[in-house]
């Protein structure tokens, strides 16, 4: 799995 995507959705999700 790719870490990066999770880090990147986990910032989308904070900054919604």
């Amino acid at each position: 799995m790719c870490v990066s995507f999770i880090i990147k959705f986990s910032h989308t999700y904070s900054h919604l």
